[in-house]
């Protein structure tokens, strides 16, 4: 399984080791304000409030736009760079596929939303860079008299290709939608009770997004597969400290001897003390 990248800080480091979770950021909170400004369909619906994102690369070599844009984020130099496995995140199979779900439940509910588990099939998704991100935003969601249809394979993958191209991001991604339904998460598979359940459901979704019915939810923390975490990769950033490394060494290597059979590695920068890093890019 191919290795991807994630340049984060070290704290952000620090919590994915303790938690052994990934966070996904809801898409109208991340660097690119126009994935979320710009509305879908006739109602003009800010889509990006329902999409949560996971970023990464597949570039195996170090891009130096990406550790000055974490830098700059962080208002400082200690930046890493994670690379895990692909299947990463603890997963569910999905009947009669073979696909895979990041949820157990069909509806998992987060009080004025819920995450359907076909509608959150694990995938890694490439961005799109294109010249015209608003006209494919506003495509997005299309309206009947009655319905409303959302392409969700294309749901939180453009980006301007001016502004971003050079970052080279993939993502996994996670679609909520709204409601005003109290409910438990579960399966909801068998029986009249739950058909007239889906189906009050189902007739909610299409008035609430006319709505642009906001909701709470700013993130989702997934767990990770913990064999997965135990071959992570950190590559240091390019102007890190010693102090930096051996924050990250306790981080990666709690128990000294556990270093010796670890399949966790710590790498230094390529591009350490290269003068690239320091040119505005």
């Amino acid at each position: 399984m191919a290795k991807i990248y994630h340049y984060t800080t070290i704290d952000t480091l620090a919590l994915i080791m303790l938690n052994k979770t990934i966070r996904f950021n809801r898409l109208d909170r991340v660097d690119d304000e126009e994935e979320s400004i710009f509305g879908s369909g006739d109602s003009d619906v800010k889509i990006g409030k329902y999409i949560f994102v996971s970023c990464w690369t597949k570039e195996k070599d170090e891009n130096p736009v990406l550790w000055k844009y974490i830098a700059d984020k962080a208002g400082n130099n200690n930046v890493v760079r994670i690379a895990l496995d692909e299947n990463m995140f603890v997963s569910y199979p999905v009947k009669f596929s073979r696909c895979r779900t990041f949820f157990k439940n069909h509806y998992e509910n987060r009080g004025d939303c819920y995450f359907h588990y076909l509608a959150n099939i694990i995938e890694l998704h490439d961005v799109k860079y294109v010249d015209d991100n608003e006209a494919r935003i506003r495509k997005l969601m299309e309206e009947g008299y009655d319905e409303v249809t959302l392409k969700i394979q294309e749901l939180g993958i453009y980006k301007n290709k001016e502004k971003w191209e050079k970052q080279k991001e993939c993502r996994f991604r996670l679609i909520a939608f709204p409601t005003t339904m109290k409910f438990e998460s579960g399966n909801y598979e068998m029986g009249q009770n739950s058909i007239t359940f889906l189906m009050h459901l189902m007739d909610s979704l299409v008035p609430l997004l006319r709505r642009n019915f906001p909701i709470s939810l700013l993130y989702e923390d997934i767990p990770l597969n913990e064999k997965v975490l135990n071959s992570i990769e950190v590559t240091m950033g390019p102007e890190t400290t010693k102090e930096d490394k051996e924050k990250v060494k306790k981080l990666l290597y709690p128990c000294p001897i556990t270093r010796l059979f670890s399949k966790r590695k710590l790498i230094d920068s390529q591009m350490k003390n290269n003068i690239q890093t320091k040119i505005k890019l």
